[in-house]
């Protein structure tokens, strides 16, 4: 990394950690931390050092009054290290985040983004979990840590949405109605990620990889430690119960869209969520998660869904909730046909929208017409619908070829 040495702005001294006053831990006034934070302000910047000291500021907190946040002890030394975001990084992260997201918020769909898993639970074996030791070391260990407790190396850097700590035994993504998942759901988040976060998609990574990791997660890292004589192997001793069963979605229509924003109202996710969905609800700014972390809506306007993309990704949410978050399920309060109708009130919140901006995407009648047509395939992300045309992108619809090449605008 060091030719990006450059793009943060990384004083060489280190910087104390003080008593506000308040009861809080806090960086100590310096000309170093005048420079970045306004120590007057009653806005609280909330940054979490990693294990070894080092504390990232993204732009974001510059101009707040900085508060070191360790509800879990992620950190008890008396100094840091600062890391600070600067305009040009910001930029070269937009930037390439755009890169990433020419072909607009269209919900390509492609086969290791479907994956589907009910269970695909394998016998525990010393020779499995030592395998997925290794791959842990290699894959997970920058974020997640090594003791799993999501402290690692770079966790510093995921200043919104911090990795799993695997040794609470909390999942938020899963089919069950515990917080215990089954292998199957485990399998599913590795290999499609976690959309909107640092967690990668790791489809490429060999099936035996991502078993054996699973293997290692379950019986070494989703462990309470806390009484070392005794300690409690969440997968052990409260294993998984069955999954819960989802049938098929019903079909899209505008009365199913409009009975959705009924129910949004009436299951007041706006409080959280916003009356627009941008996460900007009037509860959003206390909310917290189980481990002492801010834990802020999701903005449903961006496209970004960390459960999945498709209807029923959004509907599984719906009726297990978000274990470890504010997120509650509504299996109980909702009615089946409810939650399906919500779940396609929730995707039509960013239909058509560029998922960096939120800005509604130029998209011609012809263009909009073949993207809402279910029967359109694209067999790669190659071959993906770009808004901003320039090149011909050919998908098979109905076993014919159409051309989503540039139209004129409406």
């Amino acid at each position: 990394m060091s030719p990006y040495r450059g793009l943060f702005e990384a004083p060489e001294e280190p910087v104390k950690i003080v008593d506000d006053g308040s009861g809080n831990r806090a960086l100590e006034k310096t000309p170093v931390t005048q420079r970045l934070f306004d120590f007057a302000s009653k806005e609280q910047a909330k940054l979490t050092p990693n294990a070894d000291g080092l504390l990232f500021v993204p732009m974001q907190a510059r101009g707040k009054f900085p508060v070191v946040l360790t509800p879990n002890k992620e950190y008890t030394g008396d100094t840091v290290k600062i890391a600070a975001e600067t305009e040009e990084l910001q930029g070269l992260i937009g930037y390439v985040q755009k890169l990433g997201m020419n072909r607009g918020k269209w919900r390509d769909l492609f086969e290791p983004q479907e994956l589907e898993v009910t269970d695909a639970t394998l016998p525990r074996s010393n020779e499995w979990i030592a395998y997925g030791k290794e791959v842990y070391e290699r894959r997970c260990l920058g974020c997640h840590g090594a003791k799993g407790d999501g402290n690692g190396p770079a966790a510093t850097f995921i200043f919104n949405q911090r990795p799993r700590n695997f040794t609470l035994g909390v999942f938020k993504f899963r089919l069950t109605q515990k917080p215990v998942p089954t292998d199957g759901d485990l399998l599913r988040t590795i290999t499609r990620g976690v959309r909107g976060t640092a967690m990668p998609a790791w489809y490429e990574l060999p099936l035996t990889d991502r078993l054996a990791v699973i293997q290692y997660i379950k019986y070494e890292l989703a462990v309470d430690r806390t009484e070392p004589a005794k300690p409690y192997a969440y997968f052990n001793e409260e294993p998984p119960g069955a999954p819960l069963y989802i049938g098929r979605p019903p079909a899209s229509s505008q009365d199913v869209v409009t009975r959705g924003k009924e129910v949004w109202q009436s299951a007041k996710c706006w409080e959280c969520h916003g009356n627009t969905g941008k996460g900007d609800g009037e509860k959003a700014a206390g909310l917290k998660d189980d481990f002492g972390f801010p834990s802020r809506p999701a903005d449903l306007t961006s496209g970004q869904f960390k459960s999945g993309p498709a209807v029923g990704d959004i509907f599984r949410t719906m009726s297990t909730g978000l274990s470890g978050t504010p997120m509650p399920t509504y299996r109980d309060s909702l009615p089946e046909q409810d939650r399906w109708a919500l779940a396609y009130y929730v995707l039509s919140l960013s239909a058509f929208k560029d998922p960096l901006t939120g800005e509604p995407l130029p998209i011609s009648a012809a263009d909009r017409a073949a993207l809402n047509n279910p029967k359109l395939e694209a067999g790669s992300p190659d071959d993906a619908y770009v808004p901003s045309g320039g090149t011909t992108h050919r998908a098979a619809a109905s076993g014919a070829t159409l051309a989503a090449t540039p139209q004129k605008e409406e």
